[in-house]
């Protein structure tokens, strides 16, 4: 599994060197397989990567233009039971659209769920992660510039054992289990056994969390679930101990990823990070659907065009109604918490005319009082404005079935008394 941006980590490993440090990540260390895609590359060599670590310092090229990579994970197959086989052209069950936007100063992370139906150029209409098997990368990347209807400019593919190594050489990540895991695959050697809570996990526990399949909500669990590993993984890159570790980290990125980013490309960018953009996480809108007797992600194309448009194309939606609400209703909600937090609050909003409802499936520690969207910044500032709380948090690790999600801490929370109407 894969996550999210080698590129962040290349700019940590240089950081470490040069005196700056930025973040994000997704790593590997098995031999490189002698197949890769013709036109795809390792990362660079270290050489490059000193170039790009002058423009880290804000001494190279600059971004002036917004650039969309698509980045994905690839999932093992096997010649036999229990024997991978390393050969980049495996599903990739994880697939991100990155967005860098130096004009908004801000980094869009959209996650695509591997189900999503699409269309697959020359091969009709089939799971999103079964491009890259049947035409390599360049192909995922034209499905996807369909499916959004945008360019794509990039890709970064990154081999399933990346984020094992990387862990392990961070000494670990603390993550958020959501609810009881348990699943066993002995031709995979894969066990699956964690309780829920916060704890800490090693290289090998790490990956076997992102590939459990079995969510309550399914496949789209698991993409929330990545998001905030992705999160967690992070915050552990920016503790000092981590800088120490650039040298062996980049030497495992450079091994196990196939891109076509060009050595300006990867300059340009890490001048962009060093800017410490904003980073907004957002996921495909959609749906579960049934197809031939095949499950997918159907994309629900009016609401992806929303956030398209105002996330992908610079598009401004200041004025517009949530994603799938309107003006002549109040929004749904979901309430998310301890029980005994989450039923006052619930009752008080019922009373006041939302149709809420509680839901206990979270995939981060609840911090504060916070409202989530999956998008929707404006709607979710009238919400929080009407519910007396100054959190808003764009994220696509919200509920599937309501406008907003809100989250309760353990210290509950108070409404304030509705306006009086006459």
């Amino acid at each position: 599994m894969r996550r999210l941006w080698l590129l962040g980590f290349l700019l940590l490993a240089l950081g470490a060197e040069l005196g700056y440090f930025w973040l994000e990540p997704s790593l590997r260390s098995k031999p490189q397989p002698s197949d890769a895609p013709a036109s795809a590359e390792p990362l660079a060599p270290l050489s490059t990567a000193l170039g790009v670590g002058a423009s880290a310092m804000g001494l190279g090229p600059k971004l002036e233009q917004p650039l969309n990579l698509l980045v994905m994970g690839e999932d093992i197959s096997y010649s036999g039971p229990a024997t991978p086989v390393y050969n980049w052209k495996g599903n990739t069950d994880t697939m991100m659209l990155v967005h860098f936007d130096p004009a908004e100063k801000q980094v869009v992370v959209l996650s695509l769920p591997r189900d999503t139906y699409a269309t697959i150029p020359g091969h009709g209409s089939l799971k999103l992660n079964a491009a890259n098997p049947l035409g390599g990368p360049e192909l995922a990347q034209n499905a996807v510039a369909g499916l959004l209807g945008i360019e794509v400019d990039r890709y970064v593919l990154i081999n399933v054992f990346a984020v094992r190594d990387l862990v392990n050489t961070l000494g670990g990540v603390e993550v958020y289990v959501p609810e009881a895991m348990d699943y066993d695959d002995r031709a995979a050697k894969l066990h699956i056994h964690f309780k829920p809570g916060l704890q800490t996990m090693n290289g090998d526990q790490a990956m076997a969390y992102l590939r459990f399949r079995h969510d309550r909500i399914g496949d789209i669990g698991r993409v929330q679930r990545q998001q905030a590993f992705l999160e967690s993984l992070l915050a552990k890159t920016k503790e000092p101990s981590a800088w120490l570790q650039a040298p062996q980290l980049f030497s495992t990125l450079s091994a196990n990823i196939r891109t076509n980013l060009t050595e300006e490309d990867l300059a340009r960018l890490a001048g962009f990070m060093s800017s410490k953009p904003e980073v907004v996480r957002l996921l495909l809108p959609g749906a579960f659907w049934s197809g031939g007797g095949v499950s997918y992600w159907r994309m629900d194309a009016a609401k992806t065009q929303v956030l398209v448009s105002r996330y992908l194309q610079g598009g401004s939606d200041q004025a517009g109604a949530a994603p799938g609400t309107t003006k002549t209703r109040l929004p749904s909600i979901a309430l998310r918490g301890d029980p005994k937090q989450v039923g006052p609050v619930l009752r008080a909003l019922r009373k006041q005319g939302y149709w809420a409802f509680a839901e206990n499936y979270q995939v981060e520690p609840i911090q504060q009082n916070c409202v989530v969207t999956n998008g929707d910044l404006e709607g979710a500032q009238a919400l929080a404005n009407q519910l007396g709380l100054s959190c808003v948090q764009v994220s696509g690790t919200g509920s599937l079935y309501a406008d907003y999600t809100l989250l309760i801490s353990s210290q509950g929370l108070t409404l304030p008394k509705p306006a009086a109407t006459n």
